[in-house]
């Protein structure tokens, strides 16, 4: 593991950089990076990252928009980083330290199947083979004497709600439906109605008081009421009396 010192006003402040094969810090602005640094004028978002390889830390400038500089000298590709070089980002300065006993670790490799079937395997080798345990899987429903244990029973009840079912779903009776049906069953066929029959029907359409000619009178009955309130209107308001001059 190696330290980095970040100088950011005349302040500095201590990074530990993993000494693990592959691992990439990323320096910059942005809350997202790996080492985000607040209040460094000309730092990007994405200022600059730090490799960790076999030959040591390798900076790299990740196209920032003032660049990366090594001694006054522009980052252009990757360098090792040394102690006693001062690499500017920015306004902020930083230098590497604690080399001298660098030794990269690999990553370590955890197989996700072994991890995964482990636990599978520990429930198969502990599960109880005793007479006790197969007792205990053993179907604890109380089974009286004598008792009938055919699958009659059964059948009758998971047939039952089966049974019913068509009784809700039927449609209630009515004279309509049931004509019909009788009509498509051929039990009975339309037949021509007779002279009473249409005079009966005639009747029951023209209504209990005398038919077309009872309708007749009360428009005319309504038209002279309607008639007379207006006449005792406009007389109520020229003559100031309800009775029309018609009628006095």
């Amino acid at each position: 593991m190696a330290s980095l010192i970040i100088t950011i006003n005349e302040r500095k402040q201590g990074f530990d950089l993993p000494a693990i094969l592959g691992k990439v810090t990323v320096i910059g602005c942005d809350d997202a990076c790996d080492i985000s640094l607040s209040g460094v004028d000309g730092l990007s978002h994405r200022q600059c990252s730090i490799t960790c390889t076999e030959q040591g830390f390798m900076l790299e400038d990740l196209d920032s928009t003032n660049g990366t500089y090594a001694n006054d000298t522009e980052v252009e590709e990757p360098v090792l980083m040394k102690e006693g070089i001062v690499y500017a980002i920015g306004d902020a300065s930083m230098i590497i330290a604690e080399l001298a006993d660098y030794a990269p670790i690999a990553p370590k490799e955890v197989p996700a199947t072994t991890a995964e079937t482990a636990p599978l395997e520990d429930k198969k080798e502990t599960a109880p083979t005793t007479p006790e345990a197969d007792k205990a899987e053993a179907p604890t429903a109380p089974i009286s004497d004598g008792e009938d244990t055919s699958t009659a029973p059964i059948g009758e009840e998971s047939t039952a709600p089966q049974a019913k079912a068509p009784e809700h779903t039927r449609p209630l009776p009515g004279r309509k439906p049931a004509r019909k049906n009788k009509l498509k069953a051929g039990k009975q066929t339309k037949r021509a109605l007779s002279d009473e029959e249409l005079k009966h029907k005639a009747k029951m359409l023209a209504g209990s008081f005398g038919g077309s000619g009872v309708s007749t009178l009360y428009v005319v009955i309504i038209l002279i009421a309607a008639l007379y309130a207006g006449m005792a209107l406009y007389s109520w308001q020229t003559e100031g009396t309800p009775v029309p001059a018609f009628f006095r």
